[in-house]
């Protein structure tokens, strides 16, 4: 059971949607041998060994529906052909199963519908089901008419009861129209949920893309003009040192100290994209999450920490957010700011429930680089799986005497 659920958590949400929608066709196309077992009743007279051929054939039939439903599934997924034999294979054993069922049932059994309707619309409308994906809307919508079109024509030749004949367009219209409309809807919604995914990652990559751009602005803006006056100075200087003027050295003195200049703005500037407000992580953090359908509760302020904390903080929450986002199938995450005692730390601790696999957990060059972070500040960090299924990420600074009390409780 562990295995199946380890197997289960190491799908992404849209992958268990395809998952559970496809083998829930599966299973209903498995209804099949079982609903020929309800029609053994309306077995003509000493026709019980042609029942038994029938039998043998639905096993047969369902078999080659899950076939070709997979095989179309594939063909609308990827574009995937089909195989040919698969269908000709299908059609020819429905037309056979639709003639054992006019050899082996009666048509009306006192003033009910008997089997030989029942017996041949059964796979028919398995058939289309299973091969309706691979079907335009329009021969689609020929298929829904036409088949009770031709029940109720067979119905008039085999008895003439006008209850009977309604009684046969009714259910033959209502049984094809809602395996055509079951399967189609869905594939639809297993499309849907793919699209919403990758929509979801599009996202993502135009986030990280227009903060870059905003930081190539940062630079553009900074470098822009000093790199102009650079260019210039050092023109300026290497014309007057081809004509051995003295300016030359103190143009030069000038392009260093632009240059100086340069790299020092340069510097703040990584420095502040760098360093933020913990406060204001946090707060992006449950954003994004959410906007990433991820339900997100934040418990803890950052108050007056110092800046030091808010730096090598504020860095485990980008982090934290970011593996929750792309490498865990969470629906629910907490991120919490407590206070310890003993030892006397600040601890960040983010919670997840959509751990990928079971064991222990893994590190990767992204928690390394916050242990470094982390270990600049004197602080530690740690993951762990309190749970099947769970991951919990765990950072810790140094309260000194410069660290205001943030939170005394202690979550277990």
């Amino acid at each position: 059971m562990a295995g199946v659920r380890q197997w289960w958590l190491g799908h992404s949400n849209p992958e268990r949607f395809e998952i559970y929608t496809v083998w829930s066709l599966y299973f209903i196309l498995l209804i099949e041998p079982f609903l020929c077992l309800g029609l053994v009743g309306r077995v003509a007279p000493g026709r019980m060994n042609a029942y038994g051929v029938y039998g043998v054939g639905t096993l047969v039939h369902a078999f080659l529906c899950i076939l070709v439903l997979r095989a179309s599934f594939e063909h609308v997924k990827s574009k995937r052909p089909v195989n040919r034999y698969l269908l000709v294979g299908l059609a020819a054993i429905t037309l056979a199963m639709v003639v054992l069922a006019w050899f082996t049932f009666d048509w009306f059994v006192a003033d009910d519908i008997g089997g030989r309707m029942w017996g041949s619309l059964i796979p028919v409308a398995f058939a289309l089901g299973a091969a309706c994906p691979l079907l335009a809307r329009r021969q689609l919508w020929f298929g829904a008419l036409a088949v009770p079109v031709v029940f109720a024509a067979a119905a008039v030749i085999g008895g003439p009861e006008r209850l009977g004949v309604v009684a046969v367009v009714i259910s033959s219209g209502a049984v094809i129209l809602g395996a055509i409309f079951t399967v189609r809807m869905s594939i639809a919604m297993v499309g849907l949920v793919w699209e919403i995914d990758r929509s979801k990652h599009a996202g993502a990559a135009l986030a990280v893309a227009e903060e870059r751009l905003r930081f190539s602005r940062d630079l553009h803006d900074v470098l822009g003009r000093n790199l102009s006056v650079i260019s210039v100075k050092s023109q300026l200087a290497a014309e007057f040192a081809s004509r051995g003027r003295p300016e030359a050295s103190d143009e030069m003195q000038e392009v260093r100290r632009i240059a100086d200049d340069s790299l020092r703005e340069v510097r703040e500037v990584v420095r502040g994209y760098r360093k933020s407000h913990l406060d204001t992580e946090l707060t992006g953090a449950q954003a994004i999450l959410r906007a990433a359908g991820i339900d997100c509760t934040v418990d803890g302020s950052a108050g007056d920490l110092p800046v030091q904390a808010h730096d090598a903080l504020g860095w485990v929450v980008r982090e934290a957010v970011t593996n929750v986002i792309r490498h865990s199938a969470a629906g629910t995450c907490a991120i919490t700011l407590i206070r310890r005692s003993e030892p006397d730390e600040i601890a960040l601790v983010v919670w997840n429930d959509g751990a990928r696999q079971s064991g222990p957990a893994v590190s990767g060059s992204g928690l390394a680089g916050l242990s470094e972070r982390l270990g600049s500040v004197g602080g530690t960090l740690e993951s762990a799986q309190p749970a099947p299924g769970e991951f919990r990420l765990t950072a810790t600074i140094p309260a000194k005497a410069w660290l205001p009390r943030v939170n005394t409780d202690v979550k277990s």
